[in-house]
């Protein structure tokens, strides 16, 4: 399947060039369709091949059982907390939780090409990153299989979305979503956390123009600071986990 994606790969840079006005004149249509063939490729692919990670057993007893996470913080609690409310509400967890990874792949796709966008790429380029993205071997196993990566890669790629945009026109609004989709992203998979670090050099690198002030530098990093800790904790506790639940995780990971 690799073999046949790399050749694919090529054949699509080979003839980039010359779709490149239509890209530009018609480019909602193919973004839809782009989404429209990640969600085909995804389904299909889950329902040619359904398969059962050893961990999203793990997953699946914790779901159950999620009072018993409390005591030790090992595991990222945000997809297994969604796979709990599944079996609360009387639905099962293993459809209702790849159906939740396939659309946060798809979503994925188009997060993937606003990041681009917003970096000031071509039309043309942007798609095919997306058209790419949608097609990945690696990603669309993420997507079908009952596991934390597909959710934790979308909202990682939400925040570095609102960073890109920051780092083009600097505001508060958007260093304080990078903020929450941390949040998010570090509660689906504690490995994310790197995120907060590039985010931070991110308002560094915009604040020591000499166009801005040293107090943005400082209200910028606070800022983010505050809501990617304040939406750690706060979803901590709508999910009734103890506030240091995490902390707990980190020991556990150093």
């Amino acid at each position: 399947m690799q073999n046949l994606y790399y050749h694919f790969c090529h054949s699509i840079m080979r003839h980039a060039q010359n779709c490149s006005v239509f890209c530009n004149r018609h480019f909602r249509l193919i973004l839809a369709g782009i989404l429209v063939l990640a969600l085909c490729v995804r389904v299909g692919y889950w329902l040619i091949s359904p398969t059962l990670a050893r961990d999203a057993v793990t997953y699946l007893y914790y779901a159950e059982h999620f009072t018993e996470m409390s005591s030790h913080g090992f595991w990222s609690p945000l997809f297994i907390w969604y796979l709990h409310l599944m079996s609360v509400y009387g639905y099962d967890p293993v459809p209702a939780g790849i159906v939740l990874n396939i659309v946060a792949g798809v979503m994925t796709v188009l997060v993937i090409y606003n990041i681009l966008q917003e970096c000031g790429i071509k039309k043309l380029w942007c798609i095919l990153s997306s058209l790419l993205a949608a097609t990945n071997p690696f990603l669309v196993q993420c997507s079908v299989e009952l596991l934390r990566e597909s959710s934790s890669l979308l909202f990682f790629s939400l925040s570095c979305c609102e960073m890109v945009k920051y780092l083009r026109t600097p505001n508060n609004f958007a260093v304080s979503l990078a903020g929450v989709f941390g949040a998010f992203a570090f509660l689906c998979r504690y490995e994310t956390l790197e995120i907060a670090a590039y985010s931070i050099v991110m308002i560094i690198a915009v604040n020591v123009s000499p166009r801005f002030h040293r107090k943005s530098l400082c209200c910028g990093i606070l800022l983010y600071a505050g809501c990617l800790a304040g939406g750690i904790i706060l979803l901590e506790l709508v999910m009734g986990l103890p506030a240091d639940y995490v902390l707990k995780g980190l020991e556990w990971r150093l």
